[in-house]
């Protein structure tokens, strides 16, 4: 019984780090900027209307989206013109990234929704945002990074009201705001059914 038990927990300790090897996502913006050197944040003063895309002074930060209509100034930062329009950040350094951003309707108000966020390491997350100003942030485990895609509700439009890129700290901060990977926490939630599965079919064995 104690081999079947430390097997199982040998394979979820596995399976929650192969899911949690991209990186770590934070909601909580200190504990990203305690994790993370070098920051530089584009507050998208200079969004040109109807533009696909703007290149920012750092980092080779250009915010673009594939949408016919392009970009518009928002108060504050950006949105996009188009239901569903999806947004990409492109990058040629760093590998820790956060943004501030969220959904709104055609008339600007706030529209709870998720948020889809893929990142070029393989990183991924589903963000629940309740406002434009919500704070998602991630530090990656990979020497460098490219790119975050971000898409929303079909019915509505992202708004961004900053975003910022920097470089891991020798010696990251975490705490509260640091969140597992998605797939990390339902990998664990099934095995660790598993066990009680096992432990119970364990007893009623032992008791025959």
């Amino acid at each position: 019984m104690k081999k079947v038990l430390l097997g199982a927990v040998a394979a979820i300790a596995i399976t929650g780090a192969a899911n949690a090897q991209f990186g770590t996502w934070y909601t909580n913006q200190g504990a990203w900027t305690a994790a993370v050197t070098s920051v530089q944040t584009e507050n998208y003063t200079n969004i040109v209307s109807g533009a696909n895309n703007v290149a920012s002074s750092f980092g080779g930060l250009v915010t673009s989206t594939s949408y016919n209509n392009g970009l518009f100034p928002a108060s504050p930062g950006f949105t996009t013109v188009d239901a569903s329009a999806d947004v990409l950040f492109s990058f040629t350094s760093g590998n820790a990234f956060a943004f501030v951003g969220g959904i709104t309707t055609g008339t600007g108000t706030v529209a709870p929704g998720n948020l889809a966020v893929t990142v070029s390491d393989g990183g991924t997350y589903t963000f629940g945002s309740t406002n434009p100003f919500s704070f998602l942030g991630y530090v990656s485990n990979s020497a460098s990074l490219s790119s975050v895609g971000v898409t929303g509700p079909l019915s509505n439009y992202l708004q961004f009201s900053s975003f910022s890129l920097g470089n891991a700290s020798q010696n990251p901060g975490g705490g509260g705001g640091a969140v597992p990977e998605p797939g990390t926490v339902v990998s664990m939630g099934l095995l660790g059914a598993g066990v009680l599965g096992l432990v119970i079919r364990s007893r009623r064995r032992n008791s025959n």
